[in-house]
């Protein structure tokens, strides 16, 4: 027990000085706290849970729940969970007009991630992978269903082991909300439209996750593009010319 505090003790130290500059390393590097913290408690403690979590005041990205898993039947990485990419392959697989190759992709993605039941009810991310076990495309659907039914099983077997939860903080949401508003004008479509949603997340991803000036750049080359160009407005909104490319060919 002695030699328990000591460890802790010794991973508080340790973590007080990572955390004196967790805005610029969560904010570069989202999953690095989540995984420096379980690196250094699982040199010391194997296969257990510590009730412990760094400090975070809401700047930059930073992970959710106390209880931090550990490697088990199912490896580290699959247990961190970008909530960002999990809501971008959502929209992948439900905007209409998606390429099989698309579709593939984004449930390949899916596949290396295990969500923590509470991820699954707020994205209702498995709602979507159970629809698509129904696509016409047998390659679709079968990894649709190795996808539903991995994630139901892991949730079942562990029902009390949360996943590591990276989001964005509220100044970067309040800036992405603003850019899928100029989209959305661009487009003539509603704000809250998949097309839109789609379009802006796959320019967050591009841009590495950050709102930076790539991001900004990028979002106003979008933007004039979609309002000045109306044969590209039309190719992007009817589905012939694929989001992905669309703002891979804007990137700044």
């Amino acid at each position: 027990m002695v030699r328990l505090k000591l460890a802790l003790f010794l991973i508080d130290v340790t973590l007080f000085l990572i955390c004196s500059k967790r805005d610029l390393l969560l904010s570069n590097y989202p999953s690095f706290g989540a995984i420096t913290y379980c690196a250094l408690v699982q040199v010391i403690i194997n296969n257990s849970y510590v009730n412990r979590s760094p400090i975070n005041s809401g700047e930059g990205r930073c992970f959710s729940n106390e209880n931090v898993p550990f490697p088990n039947d199912f490896s580290f990485s699959q247990r961190v969970v970008v909530i960002e990419d999990i809501k971008r392959w959502k929209t992948t697989l439900e905007l209409p007009g998606q390429t099989r190759e698309n579709l593939v992709e984004a449930l390949r993605e899916l596949k290396k991630k295990i969500p923590s039941r509470e991820v699954l009810k707020s994205t209702r991310i498995g709602h979507t992978v159970n629809k698509m076990r129904q696509h016409s495309d047998s390659e679709v659907a079968c990894l649709a269903g190795e996808v539903y039914t991995e994630w139901r099983t892991f949730i079942e077997k562990h029902l009390d082991r949360p996943s590591i939860e990276v989001r964005s903080d509220p100044k970067t949401e309040t800036f992405r909300k603003n850019a899928q508003k100029l989209l959305s004008e661009a487009l003539e479509l509603e704000m809250d439209h998949l097309l839109v949603e789609n379009i802006e997340r796959e320019t967050f991803h591009l841009c590495s996750r950050l709102i930076n000036g790539p991001y900004r750049r990028t979002v106003r080359a979008l933007v004039f593009t979609l309002k000045h160009r109306a044969e590209i407005r039309a190719q992007v909104k009817n589905g012939s010319l694929p989001v992905g490319t669309f703002v891979q060919n804007h990137k700044k």
